[in-house]
């Protein structure tokens, strides 16, 4: 749905039959993004136009005409998880969650144009064909949806309010001292150690670490304490992270 931006100079007597939708190309202070079982929402201005998983046609990242979702698309795995200073530092993943995959793959109770027996399942019999109807990938994500919202594998958190002690960064402040206690570390953290290769950014030392990676399924166990230490598991982590959060800026990203 286009929105109308000018308002009407004209005054009337009677009601418009046809009332302008007027929405901001900013969210309100604290945009919401919905992670309950239904479909996820693109952030609050939209949710009454829009209420199934879809980009917002109207953002544009630090306002700039050019930097849609579209463009966003065009490198999702480095934008999707920028902050936009102009609309109190939202992440783009929440305006874009359709370019982004974060909207759930699950089917909805729906009928193509509301005849019997045309539902999900019938659309999965000729997905190529059926996805194509009107509302068949609006309401059936399982089956028309493509990637969907789920944990990142491999993915483990950077963020210095979370003890990463025994990871390659760690390994690399005092590389000297540490390094000679886990020979294992030359073969994992290369880099960290001898300055030459790539570090395995997923390993933690046995010896010095406990062994315990602190990804997705560490910050699931204890996700309303974990994942506000790190934001960015919100992202990364969406099934393990979904409990509402404020963040740093105050502003509440995920509701329900």
């Amino acid at each position: 749905m286009l929105h109308s931006f000018e308002p009407s100079l004209m005054k009337s007597s009677q009601p418009s039959s046809n009332p302008v939708d007027l929405a901001s190309d900013s969210p309100s202070s604290t945009p919401v993004i919905t992670t309950s079982d239904s479909p996820s929402s693109i952030p609050s201005e939209s949710l009454n136009e829009e209420p199934f998983c879809a980009d917002n046609e109207n953002f544009r990242f630090a306002n700039r005409n050019q930097r849609n979702c579209a463009w966003i698309g065009k490198n999702p795995t480095k934008r999707c998880l920028k902050q936009d200073s102009t609309k109190n530092n939202a992440f783009v993943f929440q305006f874009c969650p359709q370019t982004c995959n974060r909207c759930d793959c699950k089917n909805e109770e729906w009928l193509f144009k509301d005849k019997a027996g045309k539902d999900c399942d019938w659309v999965a019999k000729r997905p190529t064909v059926r996805c194509d109807k009107a509302g068949a990938r609006e309401n059936c994500k399982g089956v028309c949806g493509g990637e969907c919202r789920k944990n990142t594998d491999g993915w483990v958190t950077t963020s210095s309010n979370i003890n990463t002690k025994g990871n390659c960064a760690w390994f690399k402040k005092r590389a000297s001292k540490r390094c000679p206690k886990d020979s294992e570390s030359y073969t994992k953290c290369p880099n960290a150690c001898s300055g030459q290769g790539v570090d395995d950014a997923t390993w933690i030392s046995s010896i010095l670490g406990n062994g315990i990676a602190k990804d997705c399924t560490w910050f699931g166990k204890k996700s309303s304490i974990r994942c506000p230490k790190d934001e960015t598991s919100y992202y990364y982590c969406p099934i393990a992270c979904p409990t509402p959060v404020q963040l740093s800026n105050g502003q509440n990203i995920f509701g329900n």
